[in-house]
């Protein structure tokens, strides 16, 4: 079974599905992945020793296609300062389930907020580099909202 990813900013920030396996996570180890930023619920991924032992770890849980509910400025804010912490201390790997919808999305936040990019130009970049980027739009016109009020910066 292939283990879809993809690198969003060359041996920096590295995209994609939940982890399932041990050869996952040692190819993870292989691009010396120092942090693992989770947006799945428990339901979906299972937090392991693997993991813990190897990563550090932090889940923000947001919601996808299976929820009626948009992101909020809150969640944004946390998955934005968790990456960015994250990556002071090294490469990072940010997942959701699929790899397509909300880790994406976050990634794109971070684009805008590190480049000053727009979202169309954030969401091209992604569609670019992680084919099948498909962020819900209720979750980017949030993001937009986000970046459009200077309040909620970082």
């Amino acid at each position: 079974m292939n283990f879809k990813h993809n690198w969003v900013l060359s041996d920096k920030l590295l995209v994609g599905e939940a982890p399932q396996n041990k050869e996952n996570l040692n190819l993870l180890k292989k691009y010396n992945i120092k942090s693992i930023l989770c947006l799945c619920d428990e339901n979906e991924f299972q937090l392991n020793d693997e993991i813990l032992n190897n990563f550090k770890f932090t889940r923000v849980v947001l919601p996808d296609h299976k929820n009626n509910r948009s992101i909020t400025f809150t969640e944004i804010r946390k998955s934005l300062s968790t990456l960015i912490n994250f990556l002071k201390e090294g490469k990072v790997y940010i997942h959701c389930f699929a790899g397509l919808e909300r880790s994406p999305l976050i990634c794109m936040g971070y684009l805008m907020y590190s480049k000053n990019i727009t979202l169309i130009e954030s969401l091209e970049y992604l569609m670019s580099v992680n084919p099948g980027t498909s962020p819900m739009q209720r979750n980017l016109d949030q993001l937009e909202k986000f970046f459009f009020n200077k309040e909620n910066l970082i």
